[in-house]
């Protein structure tokens, strides 16, 4: 996985005067012309830091400049120790309001580092108080290694996306003074080096557009947490994180977590942020007293906030090392929670204290309490279904088929529970929308059962900004069975909006089960998956010709390569030691095949340049037409409107990070470095892997969907 797995993502501001953002009357159309162009509450923010007495009114328009091209929508200007230069700050912002970015000076204190369980005090506060924007500062490390790169961060921000986060504040934006020092200020040990002067900035606004697209849908309609855990006055935090309560809800758990856990004591837990999806197919928010007795109902069975959060069961924790003896309830406390129990709430308890405060026994009024631990893997008994169920198997599609093999359907012999997966889901009146994100590094088919009916599914690609329309899927009763593959760390959103007619659950029959509870350990044969690869039309091999900047310290010539490589083991040092952009070029002949021809599938006819391995990101200019950035697996860009049959020029501009060129100026004497930093890199010798590895190839359209 990629080493963004060891930055944290912590909470930031948290102000309601900041929680701005759509209502539930978004029209439909509306919906997708934001999807296609973001607006301002969907754009990322940045925490812009000054160094005292280094700052000039041309780094600060020419930062501001860059972050408005980026499609950043606002910055935080961090405290300056000392104080900073009045008329500088009122410059700051003039050029921000003549470039329509928001301007905040944070005088707020933080941490170096907080915790997820911070972060998930400020989603489920969030979600309790009904506030629709979660904002939080991203990919904080804890030493600048100047290898980040967007394909790395993006497993990272979608698992925090599926936590419930919806708005990035990038950290950190340092003023750069001198326009001629590059890499130039750096907070080493801070956060992310994200500002004008990083090698991939320019092509990087296909990560920015991404983000964009994201956070927009994940900021319609209100978040779906069928739990809601009560936390105590012994808990030193607003939220409790999934490792206390596995002696709760064992059963949703699973075995394998119960026995770690016991190996492990309960005093030393998983690390909660390697958890992902611990209740599998339920999500949680966490309620503080105050708001349970202030502010909590019963409607239809469920515990409702005036923020718009629904809860069907309620769930009182059990003795935990930081709260060793839940079950002396405060009285309001008590008293409140037998109130809602009466009114219809299912109230799920520890053995003997809470319950025995209660009245004990299982049926209380009209509501019921289930005395735990709980050791069914589902709430199914109280006719409350998974909101996900995901399946698949060891059936590795990538082999499936030969190359030139379009069959639009295969056969999944065995399926299995889906690890890995995070998800999150959010609905509003005649919408719902499923963000799901691959947390592992490779390929996957997952066969999809979502807790949605009555509605046609569409396939959402934040990536690419396409809305399209699965070739399978299936209703039956209150769920929708789809397959859907995944890249490696992949993701894409299932919206639903249009309505359809389902059959009913006595229609549906048992045929509503095969994606059920057990439907892991049965061995089900009739599932169906995409073949989602695209087969090979035409593999471009070598001779490339490249072409470096000399102004990053490249070779002034041009350089053939008669095979791709890795710069980094090159024997010219000029390459070897390179950061920035080379450019690729090939001409080559291009001769279509029937099965480009047009069908009824929508990507028949079209056209992808795949290229394979790449180190960081890369742009695709093919004919003069701008085909897109690929910076996330496939590595992808579709080129149909750009190539043409016979003679054809491509150019790939491809960007590295900054470590290589840093390394090879440490070897150098000072007066003849070209890099000027304060932030240098570790002299470990080990260089990263740089360039376009490769195969290019043309692929063309089969009968998969296109999910990616």
């Amino acid at each position: 996985m990629p080493r963004a797995n060891y930055m944290k993502v912590g909470a930031l501001l948290f102000l309601a005067g900041m929680m701005v953002g759509p209502g539930y009357g978004q029209e439909k159309a509306m919906l997708e012309k934001s999807f296609l162009h973001p607006p301002a509450s969907a754009k990322p923010w940045v925490s812009w830091y000054w160094t005292p007495a280094s700052v000039s009114k041309e780094g600060i328009r020419a930062d501001l400049e860059a972050m408005k091209e980026e499609g950043i929508g606002g910055v935080y200007l961090m405290p300056v120790k000392g104080g900073v230069n009045k008329s500088l700050m009122r410059f700051a912002r003039q050029e921000a309001g003549r470039l329509g970015l928001q301007f905040v000076l944070d005088t707020s204190s933080r941490m170096a580092d907080i915790s997820m369980g911070a972060a998930l005090d400020a989603i489920s506060e969030a979600h309790i108080y009904g506030k629709p924007v979660v904002q939080a500062e991203g990919f904080r490390e804890l030493k600048m290694t100047w290898d980040e790169y967007p394909g790395m961060l993006k497993t990272l921000q979608d698992r925090n996306y599926a936590l419930g986060i919806n708005r990035l504040v990038f950290p950190v934006f340092t003023h750069n003074p001198r326009m001629d020092r590059r890499p130039g200020m750096m907070q080493d040990g801070v956060g992310l080096y994200f500002q004008r002067d990083q090698t991939w900035w320019k092509p990087a606004k296909a990560w920015i557009d991404y983000t964009q697209r994201c956070q927009w849908l994940l900021q319609q309609g209100r978040p779906v947490a069928d739990i809601a855990v009560l936390t105590g006055k012994e808990i030193p935090c607003r939220s409790i994180l999934p490792d206390r309560l596995v002696s709760t809800l064992p059963g949703l758990f699973g075995k394998e977590v119960v026995a770690r856990k016991a190996k492990r004591g309960m005093n030393k837990g998983e690390d909660p942020e390697d958890w992902i999806d611990p209740l599998h197919g339920y999500a949680y928010d966490c309620l503080n007293p105050d708001v349970l007795i202030r502010l909590a109902t019963v409607d239809k069975g469920q515990i409702v906030l005036p923020g718009g959060g629904r809860y069907s069961v309620l769930v009182l924790p059990g003795a935990h090392p930081l709260s060793p003896d839940p079950s002396l309830l405060p009285a309001k406390v008590a008293e409140k929670l037998l109130q809602l129990v009466q009114d219809g709430a299912t109230l799920l308890t520890n053995k003997g204290g809470d319950a025995d405060q209660l009245g004990g026994g299982s049926n209380i009024g009209k509501g019921r309490v289930i005395k735990g631990p709980f050791r069914a893997t589902s709430f199914d008994s109280i006719r409350l279904e998974k909101d996900l169920i995901a399946l698949e198997s060891d059936y590795r599609w990538a082999n499936a088929a030969s190359s030139n093999d379009t069959a639009s359907e295969i056969i999944i012999p065995a399926l299995k529970k889906a690890a890995g997966l995070a998800y999150t889901h959010r609905t509003g009146p005649g919408l719902d929308i499923y963000f799901i994100s691959n947390q592992l590094n490779r390929n996957r088919i997952i066969n999809l059962s979502l807790r949605v009916s009555g509605r046609e599914p569409e396939l959402w690609n934040a990536v690419t900004g396409e809305i399209t329309k699965p070739d399978q899927w299936s209703q039956h009763g209150a769920r929708t069975v789809i397959p859907v593959g995944l890249e490696a760390n992949g993701s894409l959103f299932i919206v639903f909006r249009k309505p359809v007619f389902v059959l009913s659950a006595d229609q549906a029959g048992s045929r509503r089960y095969n994606m059920g509870e057990n439907a892991g350990d049965s061995g089900d044969e009739n599932a169906l998956a995409d073949n989602i690869d695209l087969p090979t039309i035409q593999t471009l091999n070598a001779p490339w010709t490249l072409r470096f900047d000399t102004v990053a310290g490249g070779p002034a010539a041009a350089v053939q390569f008669d095979s791709l490589q890795d710069w980094s083991r090159n024997s010219d040092s000029s390459i070897r030691y390179y950061s920035g952009t080379a450019v690729y070029t090939q001409d080559f002949v291009f001769k279509p095949v029937a099965s480009e021809q047009a069908g009824p599938d929508h990507r028949q006819g079209r056209l992808w340049l795949d290229l394979g391995h790449v180190a960081n990101i890369a742009r695709v200019v093919l004919n003069g037409v701008d085909c897109g950035v690929a910076w996330t697996p496939p590595y992808r860009v579709e080129i149909t409107s750009a190539i043409k049959q016979g003679n054809n020029v491509l150019n790939i501009e491809v960007t590295n990070t900054w470590a290589n060129r840093l390394m090879g100026d440490h070897l150098r004497p000072e007066n003849k470095r070209g890099t000027r930093t304060t932030a240098p890199y570790p002299l470990d010798g080990k260089l990263l892997e740089a360039g376009l590895l490769g195969p290019v190839t043309i692929r063309g359209a089969d009968s998969g969907q296109s999910s990616r």
